[in-house]
């Protein structure tokens, strides 16, 4: 008797077992069979398919495949019609236990116990009513040696084969690495969830390219920056997305870029950009690009350090002359420091202006602090601008509060609405002008601040001092630098790109836009309220309209609402536009009432009424 053979049979002896029982009931119930088969359905599913391979080479001839739980209990069965009677005889069926404390010596059994390849034949068999039957069994182990259950192929004794233990120890090993192999699977979807997971908590758009610039991975975020969905991003190449040399060099050369600034399409969101190659332990280096709207970046700037100018020069939008020139001016009066008087009409963008200068001077790390004079009452401005001493005020800070100057100092304070400012407050600013000092409301401790001072008006400055109602020399230590901002009806070919601007700029879309008609229109208006103006019409134009195209119909429509609170000289420049736009249709399209019709956006009796309307 073989070693294996007789140290079993020795433990079973110990057990107590009875080799001549006629009988082994050992089962479990249904409920503990089916609560046993769903815990071991990952090496079931795993298992199965191979299993089932290895007894179609034995189908036919006697033989049955069965697997086992690591405690040697069957949990399915392959058999055939030759294994019937078999199957009956020798209990072979699923819930079975073939533990060797349950059955004795026997292939599954040794496997329990040894989890060693076995095989066992006729009489070695403890109870003796298996001594007609033969079973190979072999361990299946996870990828850390643990036993996760038993593959076995029993038949008659008198057909046993020295081969057949051999097939099954192959079959085994495939298991194995097909569950090593899924269980890898399962951790990498597992870590690819996780990963999906952290993606999409991130506030900035993530794309992971690999060394061809493909993009293998991104998130939300990013999908939604770009205008796309991510599974349209997937695969595509980064150049699709951002036209940016630097950006496609640092990627080919596996280079760290910081701050750099790109187009993203099809949106047209202006982005900041990261780049940061990953080499993973294979020495597979992919790169990750994190990025955010320029956008977002300024408003998050508002809400955290409402002291920093979050405006550029490339804010003021325009390709004309007059336009240029404000720029170059913008461009040379910023490396100087001293002070500038803004000129210009409501919403002609002082404010931009004014942060273009600040951001273009050595001071642009410091702070930018933005004043409305025309907004806080004289004793609320005075002590916002000048601060005050703890007690001063009831109410007030208890260890007081610094002023404007304070916090500015280093950096820049524009005052906007100068030309508002009391006579009183004037003598106080025109003090800081001279010494370069404030005191605190209720102090008597003079400051040294160190501030650069912009000053903007809509108002006849020069006026106001004939009328004595503005100071000569404040005047004169404001005006050292003068620009005047042009007014919008002065650059009418600037109209098509702040249009453009706003639209995809100001609103993020890129869906919407107007025809040739609505836009001679808006180049014809006299835009009484500038950018502003311009910014609101179409703001409401692209919130009401229905349609992709805006027509001049829609555009006319809303400017006629703001024109209802408008003098009649405004509503007559309006019929004049009108007018202008359906001559110059008609010049165009010699009276062809279809043609004018489809290049207006109206429909043809439309055309028949301003015929009339209009005398022609």
């Amino acid at each position: 008797m073989r070693e294996t053979i007789e140290r079993s049979w020795n433990r079973c002896e110990k057990a107590g077992l009875d080799r001549f029982q006629e009988e082994m009931e050992k089962r479990m119930t249904a409920p503990q069979f089916d609560k046993l088969k769903k815990s071991h359905e990952g090496l079931l599913s795993v298992a199965a398919p191979i299993i089932q391979d290895l007894h179609d080479i034995v189908y036919d001839t006697g033989f049955l495949t069965l697997l086992t739980t690591e405690e040697g209990v069957v949990i399915k069965v392959f058999n055939d019609p030759s294994t019937e009677f078999f199957i009956q005889k020798y209990k072979l069926q699923s819930g079975r236990i073939w533990s060797e404390d349950v059955t004795g010596t026997s292939a599954i059994g040794l496997v329990v116990h040894e989890e060693q390849p076995n095989q066992v034949i006729g009489k070695e068999h403890y109870w003796e009513r298996l001594n007609g039957m033969t079973c190979s069994a072999a361990p299946i182990k996870d990828e850390e040696g643990i036993l996760r259950g038993i593959l076995n192929i029993s038949g008659p004794v008198e057909l046993v084969h020295e081969h057949t233990l051999g097939m099954v120890v192959s079959a085994a090993k495939a298991i194995e690495r097909q569950y090593a192999l899924n269980h890898k699977i399962s951790e990498s979807n597992e870590i690819n969830h996780t990963l999906s997971t952290l993606l999409d908590v991130i506030e900035d758009g993530v794309l992971v390219v690999n060394q061809s610039a493909k993009i293998v991975n991104t998130n939300q975020r990013a999908a939604t920056i770009i205008g796309t969905t991510m599974k349209s991003l997937s695969g595509k190449k980064l150049n699709d997305i951002f036209d940016n040399s630097k950006l496609i060099e640092a990627i080919r050369t596996f280079s760290t870029l910081q701050n750099e600034q790109a187009i993203a399409t099809p949106a047209g969101k202006s982005c900041l950009l990261q780049v940061k190659p990953v080499s993973n332990i294979a020495n597979y280096t992919t790169i990750v690009i994190t990025f955010r709207e320029v956008n977002q970046i300024h408003r998050l700037a508002r809400s955290v350090e409402g002291d920093k100018a979050y405006r550029s020069i490339q804010s003021l939008k325009g390709i004309s002359d007059v336009m240029g020139q404000l720029r170059n001016k913008i461009d040379k009066v910023a490396h100087s420091d001293a002070t500038v008087l803004l000129l210009g009409e409501t919403g002609s963008g002082k404010e931009i202006v004014a942060h273009s200068i600040h951001n273009l001077s050595h001071r642009h790390n410091e702070p930018f602090i933005v004043v409305n004079c025309a907004a806080l009452p004289r004793t609320l401005l005075e002590s916002e601008l000048f601060g005050y001493e703890g007690g001063t005020f009831t109410g007030g800070w208890k260890d007081g509060k610094p002023g404007k100057f304070e916090v500015a100092n280093g950096g820049t304070i524009f005052l906007d609405e100068i030309g508002e400012m009391t006579p009183d407050m004037q003598i106080n600013l025109l003090r800081v002008l001279q010494e370069q000092m404030v005191t605190r409301l209720g102090g008597n401790h003079a400051i040294p601040v160190d501030i650069r001072i912009i000053s903007a008006t809509n108002k006849d400055l020069k006026s106001a001092m004939e009328n004595g109602e503005f100071r000569q020399d404040l005047y004169y230590r404001l005006n050292i630098l003068r620009i005047p901002i042009p007014p919008l009806r002065e650059r009418p070919e600037d109209i098509e790109e702040l249009v453009t601007w706003i639209i995809q700029g100001q609103w993020n879309d890129s869906s919407q836009s107007f025809t040739p008609g609505a836009m001679a229109l808006l180049k014809d208006y006299d835009w009484p309220g500038n950018v502003r103006e311009l910014e609101n019409i179409i703001s409401r134009c692209l919130i009401m309209s229905d349609s992709t195209v805006i027509d001049h119909n829609e555009v006319l429509d809303i400017i006629d609402e703001d024109l209802q609170n408008h003098s009649f000289e405004d509503k007559e420049q309006v019929e004049d536009i009108k007018r202008d736009i359906f001559l110059k249709a008609y010049d165009q399209n010699n009276g062809h009432v279809s043609k004018m019709a489809n290049q207006l956006g109206v429909s043809r009796s439309t055309v028949y009424r301003w015929k009339t309307k209009f005398e022609l």
